[in-house]
């Protein structure tokens, strides 16, 4: 079982988890990035008319279709109106983006309560024998990370298809207007970001598989630990009780840690490149023998591309990074979410006790037991 879900894309494995009303929200959603994607586009799209206006003499060559449109005003008029217009664009955009923010994060956390209740649900409906089998550890480890399937499924998946689109459509922006450069730039980010995922990607999956298995001690740990206080007092086990949790702790703590500072990694990383894309940019638009006037329009378009594409990409390498990192919980978790969750018993009517209550050869066998527990018991409990 666990093998076929960790085979399989998380977003995948969680779409499956989604009732209909739920996939409907999701594509709604998306309606929603690609419109946050235009915005984002034209937002960073106006800044190279700014700057011309500002630093070019013949403006009104380049973009007449924009003086055209707003009546042929002087350049004075035109700065404040290009002004007021790009601030305008920007709080639209921002407004849209929080609004939208708004609506997935309701999204989700109304996902997670559903899939965590969904998940005690079916654990409180499985037969008894279902209980002896599992350690209740791990179902509570389970139940605690039903939630695990948003925040490490759906979210990253979302932030993956929100900020990859942007980054797509900025991109192509900038390749229209200086081709060269932006292809320079583009096959620095790519192949930086993909050695850091093939450096990274199988150390983070495995800190992931270890990460749950260690988590689980721990609360079994605790669990067996405080819930049979009385046993282990009695038999003296304090210190060996003691001594596993603080093992799984420490392991735990450790993978923690190195995780969360290779989180930190993407930025710095990518800070780097972005000094080395706008380097070679400004070095290539010079051996084209581009004039000054030429480069400082395109410089600023790419200096706002850049201010708004890296933390864009930061962010699909930390999703990629938490897809990775959550798989192994998503796996555990999905398993038991396709168990069968039997209906509510409804209560019966008993049978009244008048007389006496008699069992006649009962025998009764565990299933991973080699030998009868009970085995042609006949029974008589009388009234009184």
């Amino acid at each position: 079982m666990k093998q076929e879900v960790s085979d399989s894309r998380s977003s995948f494995v969680v779409w499956r988890l989604l009732k209909s009303s739920e996939r409907r929200a999701l594509v709604g959603i998306i309606f929603l990035i690609i419109v946050g994607l235009i915005l984002e586009t034209l937002s960073l799209g106006i800044v190279m008319p700014v700057v011309a206006i500002l630093t070019q003499d013949d403006y009104q060559t380049k973009y007449r279709w924009l003086t055209d449109n707003l009546g042929s005003p002087s350049r004075e008029d035109l700065i404040v109106i290009v002004m007021l217009l790009m601030v305008g664009i920007y709080i639209v955009r921002s407004l849209f983006l929080l609004w939208s923010s708004w609506v997935q994060k309701g999204f989700s956390a109304a996902l997670s309560g559903r899939l965590s209740q969904r998940l005690f649900t079916i654990y409180l409906r499985q037969p008894y024998l279902f209980h002896l089998q599992h350690n209740s550890a791990t179902l509570m480890r389970n139940s605690r990370n039903a939630n695990v399937v948003v925040t490490g499924g759906i979210d990253p998946t979302l932030v993956l298809l929100t900020d990859g689109l942007v980054a797509i459509a900025l991109f192509t922006l900038l390749i229209i207007v200086e081709p060269v450069g932006t292809i320079i730039t583009l096959v620095a980010f790519g192949v930086g970001a993909w050695l850091f995922q093939l450096l990274t990607r199988r150390r983070i999956e495995r800190w992931g598989d270890q990460r749950n298995l260690h988590d689980g001690m721990i609360l079994q740990h605790l669990q067996q630990g405080l819930g049979g206080a009385k046993d282990v007092k009695i038999l003296g086990r304090e210190s060996e009780f003691l001594d596993q949790h603080e093992k799984h702790l420490k392991e735990s703590l450790r993978i923690n840690r190195v995780y969360s500072v290779l989180q930190t990694m993407p930025r710095m990383y990518m800070e780097i490149l972005t000094i080395a894309g706008l380097a070679a940019l400004v070095i290539s638009m010079v051996l084209q023998k581009q004039s000054f006037t030429e480069i400082i329009p395109t410089l600023g378009l790419f200096a706002a591309a850049a201010f708004r594409v890296m933390p864009s990409i930061n962010r699909l390498l930390g999703a990629l990074q938490t897809l990775i990192y959550s798989r192994a919980i998503i796996a555990s978790v999905y398993a038991d979410f396709k168990l069968d969750a039997p209906d509510e018993n409804k209560l019966v009517t008993g049978i009244p006790f008048s007389e006496q209550l008699e069992l006649r050869s009962v025998t009764f066998q565990y299933p991973t037991a080699s030998t009868p527990s009970l085995q042609q018991v006949s029974l008589v409990v009388r009234r009184g």
